[in-house]
């Protein structure tokens, strides 16, 4: 009992912790959200991506119907929507402080005096490694229209590998309440996996050719010697044969995510209850041999398995509390 109510409580766990994550890391949607006031602007963060460089431009981030909605009291002036896209290392770049107080990022009048800028925009520094960057796109509002859309599939090309924020911002008091919807999708060169993941594709395949060649002399010993197994060891072919199982569907998942850009939450449940199964009964062997099992004198081994439960429950509740 105490066994099964551990397992059930540590799958459970383990792919609550998954679902409640964003599933789409390099699709990013937007649904209603709102422009939120920061300083003397409002801005949403539409998402911060590690984007590898391509020289023949297959690297970009494309805007995918964007809407913007403003609120009717705002419907007779032209109001400016800013799309700034910059590298990480540039952030320094948008914004500006007259007098060394307090950093806004739309152009003051003191601002325009001392940098030129243009005021009621978006204040940008050209970086010193490209003067093209920070990128700027502008979207106006028609007067008496309350939405404006972006073109659609509009991209930025990326072409220096590096890890690139994107911001929505409105510098007009009057539109206050904006709110947008849509999706962008961040690509790198070899598919849509973000660059902070990608280099956990190929070490997903090096550990299931690992784990192929643990299960293949683990197995052929198993059979080998099958008349003088212990329980224990059966225990130890399954966790095996799960490491195994959990690698290749690590690997499928990643591999599908780099190819659609979504992370499916049936393959991803399976990898998470896969592996969470596969702890679960590791650690209870460890429970098990630590108790003594296969040192001392033999007892049931459903006796070492229900006391293993009991420290396995224990251990997970006060590591909870």
């Amino acid at each position: 009992m105490g066994m099964n109510f551990s397992l059930q409580t540590h799958i459970f766990l383990l792919i609550l912790t998954i679902l409640l994550k964003p599933g789409n890391a390099s699709i990013h949607v937007y649904n209603q959200e709102s422009l939120n006031e920061v300083g003397n602007s409002y801005l949403l963060s539409g998402g911060s991506e590690g984007i590898f460089s391509s020289s023949d431009s297959r690297s970009f981030v494309r805007f995918d119907n964007i809407t913007f909605w403003r609120p009717k009291s705002a419907a007779k002036s032209r109001g400016l929507i800013q799309v700034v896209v910059f590298e990480a290392a540039d952030r320094n770049n948008i914004g500006g402080s007259a007098y060394g107080g307090q950093r806004s990022i739309c152009c003051t009048s003191d601002l325009s005096k001392l940098q030129g800028c243009k005021q009621g925009e978006v204040l940008r520094i050209p970086s010193t490694n490209d003067i093209n960057w920070p990128v700027i796109l502008k979207l106006h509002f028609s007067r008496n229209s309350l939405s404006t859309s972006m073109k659609n599939h509009e991209e930025v090309r990326i072409s220096k590998t590096g890890m690139y924020n994107l911001f929505f911002i409105a510098c007009d008091p009057k539109l206050k309440g904006v709110v947008m919807s849509g999706k962008t999708v961040w690509r790198n060169s070899n598919g849509y996996l973000p660059g902070r993941m990608a280099p956990l594709m190929r070490f997903y395949v090096f550990m299931s050719l690992v784990y192929f060649l643990l299960a293949v002399i683990w197995f052929t010993q198993y059979i080998r010697f099958r008349k003088d197994i212990l329980q224990l060891q059966h225990c130890i072919s399954v966790v095996v044969g799960l490491g195994l199982f959990e690698m290749i569907l690590w690997y499928l998942e990643y591999a599908n995510f780099n190819s659609t850009g979504m992370r499916p939450v049936v393959l991803t449940s399976w990898v998470v209850t896969v592996g969470a199964v596969r702890k679960t009964i590791a650690r209870l062997l460890v429970l098990c041999v630590s108790m003594g099992y296969g040192v001392v004198r033999p007892y049931s081994w459903w006796s070492y398995l229900q006391g293993a439960s009991s420290w396995n429950y224990l251990f997970f509740g006060i590591r909870a509390a």
